[in-house]
């Protein structure tokens, strides 16, 4: 419902907001780039899915409330993406990476394009091993 009614308020606004849900539920938000439309999306999220999204996700994902970057890191070490030793600590480190301008860039070890690095993040405990 919180979902429809994102896509509901940028159709009244002009933005077309294309949302396909994934396994657990929550959705991935297709919407062409541009200052106005991010700014369409920020205003229609806030009272929608900004907040209930990342709920329903912490608590699926994470029933326990398990340290994620624990979960994170074992996760990538496991499948073998990451070296072994690879710690949580080395995880957040590389994760902030290094600031580019205004933005920080994360430097991992790993290729971050592999498709181990995206399922560990998304849900480590759904990891393939």
């Amino acid at each position: 419902m919180s979902v429809q009614k994102l896509v509901d308020c940028a159709k009244a606004k002009g933005v077309t907001i294309a949302a396909t849900p994934d396994a657990y539920g929550l959705s991935t938000y297709s919407l062409t780039a541009s200052a106005v439309n991010d700014q369409v999306m920020t205003k229609c999220s806030a009272g929608t899915t900004l907040t209930i999204e990342g709920l329903y996700a912490e608590i699926t994902k994470n029933p326990t409330r398990a340290d994620w970057e624990a979960l994170v890191t074992e996760c990538l070490v496991s499948t073998g993406l990451a070296p072994s030793g690879y710690t949580k600590r080395q995880y957040v480190k590389d994760r902030i990476g290094i600031k580019q301008g205004q933005v920080n860039r994360p430097q991992f070890p790993f290729s971050t394009a592999d498709s181990r690095f995206n399922a560990c993040e998304q849900d480590p405990s759904s990891a393939e091993l």
